[in-house]
């Protein structure tokens, strides 16, 4: 199989793989993970093309999971969508201070989560190729500054 490869993080082993189910037979290529520290290394490893995130996890919960996924120049482009039960004002907000792309409240209909997971990755940003990407990103340390142009005069025309 070929399509788009999703990352599933959640503790609960029902919905970790009755959602891998639905996402396969949609032709989306599935890796599954039981913890944040789970997702954190699979995100590494494998570079997901979008990510379902649960927020309340043994080991990393969500949010520290989707902090460091986004602090990775490796993975730190791949959508993200929060999912979780906790509907509150509040544990919304954190988990896109944290750096989800979207939020989904569980129970989720199938096809809400099939056209979350369309619409991340039509919105998704261009792979990483290029140095002004990761400058523009980042902007941090001496190797990822732009160059400052020299000063020297421009040549006197008469």
């Amino acid at each position: 199989m070929s399509g788009p490869l999703v990352l599933i993080a959640d503790d609960n082993d029902d919905i970790l793989d009755s959602h891998a189910d639905l996402l396969t037979a949609a032709g989306y290529r599935v890796a599954k993970a039981r913890n944040g520290q789970e997702a954190l290394e699979l995100a590494l490893e494998q570079r997901p093309d979008v990510i379902l995130m649960d927020l309340d996890m043994p080991v990393l919960d969500g949010w520290e999971a989707t902090r460091r996924i986004r602090a990775d120049l490796r993975t730190h482009r791949v959508p993200i969508i929060a999912f979780t039960s906790y509907g509150l004002r509040r544990y919304i907000d954190r988990s896109f201070e944290a750096g989800c792309t979207a939020f989904l409240d569980k129970p989720v209909h199938a096809r809400m989560l099939l056209a979350e997971v369309d619409r991340a990755l039509a919105r998704r940003a261009p792979p990483l190729g290029a140095v002004v990407d990761v400058v523009q990103d980042v902007g941090s340390g001496p190797a990822l500054q732009r160059p400052t142009p020299p000063r020297t005069p421009p040549p006197h025309r008469r």
